[in-house]
């Protein structure tokens, strides 16, 4: 009973340091992009306060999807004991890549739906990192 107690705490801990680590690739990401289109990004600190602070608004969708196909992927590798960081990268990196799916297709009649290539590639390596700091946290003990 402790010790399944112990892996859900520890499973939770992975799963909230996954989605931070993805949110802030992304964030990272976003200058090379045209996911904030926002001007005068002048410095990596400029851009982190902006981007927090909307945050919200910009990444509602593709931080809900996500986070919903990231728990899929966990619960799968719970359930099957899959213990291989390969199955976490490619897991939460097709979250990504879903996620953006998503963004493009809620976001349609919007002016972000304008996003390229590379904003999709940007999800898809956010959900790389994520799914790599979740199997390091949590993805490899038993």
């Amino acid at each position: 009973m402790t010790e399944a107690l112990i892996r859900i705490v520890v499973i939770a801990i992975g799963y909230c340091l996954a989605l931070l680590s993805g949110l802030t690739t992304l964030v990272f990401a976003a200058p090379q992009t045209s996911l904030f289109t926002l001007p005068n990004f002048s410095t990596t600190l400029d851009l982190l306060e902006r981007a927090f602070t909307i945050a919200g608004l910009i990444l509602d969708a593709p931080v809900v999807t996500v986070a919903a196909l990231g728990l899929v992927a966990v619960v799968i590798a719970e359930i099957g004991r899959v213990r291989s960081w390969t199955y976490h990268v490619l897991a939460w990196g097709a979250a990504g890549g879903a996620a953006a799916g998503a963004s493009r297709w809620l976001w349609h009649s919007h002016a972000q739906a304008s996003f390229g290539r590379e904003v999709v590639i940007a999800f898809i390596a956010s959900g790389f990192v994520a799914g790599f700091i979740y199997w390091l946290v949590a993805g490899r003990s038993v």
